[in-house]
C-alpha cells in the first residue's frame, strides 16, 4: 500500500509538472505569437500610412524601428520600442531646438493582464492624445488622430486573437485545458508520430485492397496501419470507409487520423496514435504484444506491388 501510495504521488508530481511546463510553453508562445502580429502589423499599417508624405520609410531594408517623414512645415522622427509587456510607438520633432521632446506617444500592451497601470482605461493600449494636442498644430493633430486610428485597429484585432488563444479547437482531445496553442504542440507530436512510424513498417498493402477488408480482419488483427500518402481526398476514402462502411465507433478519433494517418481498429472502434501519452507509436510497436506496421501504399503508384 506505501509502494502504490508512493507511485500515485510520484505521478501526480509528474502531471503537475507536465500541466505547469505545458502552461509555461503555451504562455510563452502566446507573447510571443502576439508580440510578432504587433510589429507585424504596426510595420505594414505604418508603410501605408505614411504612403503619401516624404519619408524615408523602407522596412525591406532590415532596420524598421527609425524614419523621418515631414509633414506640414515640420520634419518628424518615428520610432518603435519595445518594453517589459508594450511596443511604443514615439514621434518627435526632428529639429535642434526641440531634440527630445516627444509630439505623439501610443503604446500597445502585449498582456492587459499583465499591465500594472491603473489609471488608464484601455488596459490593451494607451495614446497620450492630450500631450500630443498640446505640441501640435491643429492640423498636425489631426494628422495623428488618423494615425492613431490605424493603431487602434491593431490592438482590436489583436483582442481577437488573444481570446481565440481561450477557445477549444479540438474537442476530440481527452485534455480539459486543449487551446489554441496547444494545437500546434499536438499537431507536431503528430507529425512526429508518423515520421517514426516508418521504421516500424514490415509489411505494405494497396490502399484499394484495404478498402475492400471487411471488419473481421481488421478488427483485433494487432495491425497499425500507416498511409503513406495523405492527401485529403485519400484522407476522405479512409473516413467514409472506417465510418460509413465499417461502422466504427469513436468516431472523434478520425480528427487525429487526419493529422498523422495512423490508427488500428480494435473493440469496433477507431484507435488513434499519438505522440505524448500511452499510445505512442514506440509503445504500442514493443513488448511481447508488439503491433505490426503495415503502410498503405496508392496502388496505381506501385502496379508491381501486391
Amino acid at each position: 500500500m506505501k509502494s502504490m501510495m508512493i507511485i500515485t504521488t510520484n505521478m501526480k508530481g509528474c502531471i503537475n509538472m507536465y500541466g505547469f511546463m505545458n502552461d509555461n510553453l503555451k504562455m510563452a508562445f502566446e507573447d510571443i505569437y502576439i508580440s510578432a502580429f504587433i510589429v507585424d502589423t504596426i510595420i505594414s499599417k505604418t508603410e501605408d500610412f505614411f504612403a503619401d508624405v516624404e519619408n524615408d520609410y523602407d522596412p525591406r531594408l532590415g532596420d524598421i524601428r527609425n524614419f523621418v517623414f515631414k509633414y506640414s512645415e515640420h520634419e518628424y522622427c518615428w520610432s518603435l520600442m519595445r518594453g517589459d509587456n508594450h511596443f511604443c510607438v514615439k514621434i518627435r520633432r526632428n529639429e535642434l531646438d526641440q531634440p527630445f521632446e516627444i509630439q505623439f506617444s501610443y503604446d500597445i500592451y502585449i498582456d492587459p493582464e499583465k499591465n500594472k497601470l491603473k489609471n488608464i482605461p484601455d488596459k490593451d493600449k494607451y495614446w497620450n492624445s492630450e500631450m500630443t494636442k498640446e505640441r501640435v498644430s491643429e492640423e498636425e493633430f489631426q494628422f495623428f488622430s488618423e494615425y492613431a486610428k490605424e493603431l487602434d485597429t491593431i490592438v482590436e484585432d489583436k483582442k481577437e486573437i488573444q481570446n481565440l488563444f481561450n477557445v477549444r479547437t479540438n474537442p476530440g482531445l481527452p485534455i480539459q485545458s486543449t487551446y489554441v496553442v496547444d494545437d500546434f504542440i499536438h499537431k507536431f507530436e503528430m507529425e512526429l508520430s508518423w515520421m517514426k512510424s516508418e521504421e516500424y513498417v514490415v509489411e505494405r498493402l494497396a490502399f484499394n485492397k484495404f478498402l475492400r477488408m471487411d471488419l473481421d480482419d481488421l478488427n483485433y488483427n494487432n495491425t497499425i496501419y500507416r498511409l503513406k500518402d495523405r492527401d485529403p481526398k485519400i484522407l476522405d476514402k479512409l473516413r467514409d470507409f472506417l465510418i460509413k462502411d465499417l461502422q466504427l465507433g469513436k468516431r472523434y478519433r478520425i480528427d487525429n487520423v487526419y493529422l498523422n494517418g495512423l490508427f488500428y481498429i480494435e473493440n469496433c472502434d477507431i484507435q488513434d496514435i499519438s505522440q505524448c501519452g500511452y499510445d505512442t507509436i514506440d509503445i504500442l510497436c514493443s513488448g511481447d504484444k508488439a503491433y505490426k506496421v503495415c503502410e498503405l501504399y496508392i496502388e496505381e503508384e506501385n502496379d508491381n506491388e501486391s
